[in-house]
Order: C-alpha cells, then sequence, then structure tokens
C-alpha cells in the first residue's frame, strides 16, 4: 500500500464514521423518550463524528481529518464537539469538574468526600438538529472530493 492509497483509506473511513454519526444521531432524534439508552447513542455518535478528526495510525503514516470540509459557520460547533470527545466522553478532565475535596477524621475513622460539577455531553441533545446539519454539510463537502482522490488513485502506475 501507497501513503495516497492510506490517505485514501482514511478519507472513506472518515466518510463511514461520519454516516454512522450521522445514522445515530436520527435514531436519538427519533426517539420517542429520554432514556440512558438515547443519551448513550447520543454520546456515541458525537465519539463516531470526532474520529476522524483524531489521529490514527497506518502503516506508512499517521492520518487525520483537517477542518477544510467542516463549513466555516459551523466551525465553532464542530470544536466544541472535539472538546467535548477530548474532555468528557473518550477522557475525564479533571479541570472540567473543578473538585474539591473535604477530609475529616472523626471517632469511626476517616471520611473524605468530593464535590464536583456533573459534566453531561449529552446537554447538546438540544442541539441535535444543529449537529445533524453540521454532519451533512461535512458530508456534502467530502463526497465532492471523493472523485479526486479516486483519479489520484487511479492514474498512478
Amino acid at each position: 500500500m501507497t501513503v495516497d492509497e492510506e490517505k485514501y483509506v482514511h478519507f472513506v473511513e472518515s466518510i463511514d464514521a461520519l454516516n454512522r454519526a450521522w445514522r445515530l444521531l436520527k435514531e436519538v432524534q427519533a426517539a420517542k423518550q429520554s432514556s440512558l439508552i438515547v443519551s448513550a447513542a447520543f454520546k456515541f455518535a458525537l465519539i463516531e463524528y470526532s474520529k476522524p478528526y483524531r489521529r490514527t495510525v497506518g502503516v506508512l503514516g499517521k492520518y487525520k481529518l483537517g477542518d477544510e470540509y467542516v463549513p466555516v459557520s459551523q466551525i465553532d460547533l464542530h470544536k466544541r464537539l472535539l472538546d467535548w470527545r477530548d474532555k468528557v466522553l473518550a477522557h475525564s478532565d479533571l479541570t472540567l469538574k473543578e473538585a474539591s475535596v473535604t477530609a475529616a477524621m472523626y471517632s469511626h475513622g476517616p471520611i473524605v468526600t468530593v464535590l464536583s460539577n456533573t459534566i453531561d455531553a449529552a446537554q447538546d441533545i438540544q442541539n441535535i438538529e444543529t449537529i445533524i446539519t453540521l454532519i451533512e454539510q461535512t458530508l456534502d463537502r467530502m463526497y465532492a472530493e471523493l472523485p479526486r482522490f479516486k483519479m489520484l488513485l487511479a492514474s498512478k502506475p
């Protein structure tokens, strides 16, 4: 496999991940009521959305999709979704939790409590239509680029 072929594989895998995110969000949108499963599906859709924009390792290189396919009007939402993925969904950054610890010794032993912010990425579910639009517009741009990738690969010996 060549570097260009790996780039192509990453590009079509990115399209697949965005399509999975889109399908999940459409299912969440159609759900009759909120539930733990609906919340989990929404969060997983955000992870699927983020995959193309985070580094993936191939045999010949490391790849990630740039922001060039994201509509300029949607860039703030795009960056917020990636931030949620990095700090909340895939990891648990303590800085966001702004935790404080209280510890005291009592006659029956130590008591330690942690107070922190509750962070829930599902709070963005009210923006689901905007997120779906972001994905659709991004996919439109990527599908427009796909023929160029194919021509590049087909023209090489």
